[in-house]
Formats: C-alpha cells, sequence, structure tokens
C-alpha cells in the first residue's frame, strides 16, 4: 500500500514545507533550467545512469538509490515497490518529484 506523507514540492513551495532530508541531500545537486520541466542530479550515476550518493550506514560505506530516497520522503511504501518516472520524462537522472511515481510491479513486467 502506498501512503502519501506530505504533498510533493514545486518551484512555488516555500522553503518551510519542504523537507530538511531534501535541503541537505539533494538539493545541493540538483540543477535546473530554465525551459526544462525536469530537475536534474548532478551527482553521480550509476551504468545505467540512474542517480546515487554515498553514504556512510552502520560504518559502512554503502550506494543510495536517490530515486527512492526521493519517494520515500514523499511517500510510505514497501521496499519491494518500484519507483519509475513517469514516461513524459525522458531523463534518468531526474528527480522532479512529480516525475517520479511508486508502483508495486515493474513498468516494463507490468
Amino acid at each position: 500500500m502506498i501512503i502519501r506523507k506530505r504533498p510533493l514540492i514545486n518551484m512555488r513551495t516555500s522553503l518551510e514545507n519542504i523537507p530538511r532530508e531534501w535541503l541537505v541531500n539533494v538539493e545541493p545537486w540538483i540543477t535546473r533550467g530554465q525551459y526544462l520541466p525536469c530537475w536534474l542530479w548532478m551527482g553521480e550515476v550509476d551504468e545505467q545512469g540512474n542517480p546515487f550518493r554515498r553514504v556512510k550506514l552502520g560504518g559502512k560505506l554503502t550506494k543510495r538509490m536517490i530515486h527512492r530516497y526521493v519517494a520515500k520522503m514523499f511517500y510510505e511504501f514497501p521496499d519491494e515497490y518500484y519507483v519509475p518516472h513517469i514516461k513524459e520524462c525522458k531523463y534518468k537522472n531526474c528527480l522532479h518529484p512529480a516525475h517520479l511515481f511508486v508502483t508495486p510491479t515493474h513498468p516494463r513486467w507490468g
């Protein structure tokens, strides 16, 4: 089951309504183009172009997949769910919350 925790952010969202974890762990690596609706991740990407950050968890360095991390800021959902982009979004490194969705089935198998 997918439960919305808070409203999605957009360019008009006031600063006090933006999650602190977004401001600290995502926003510094985002770039927005004047004519591009996407919010592009400028940090590390894996071989498939998916954004990630290296974080220390339990004393061990591990990859944190940023799409899932962003989705968890706005929704509660089981770990086995997928976080793909809407089909209108063409950039794998886009982190605009409105361009991501949560689904129990893989988008290619679905």
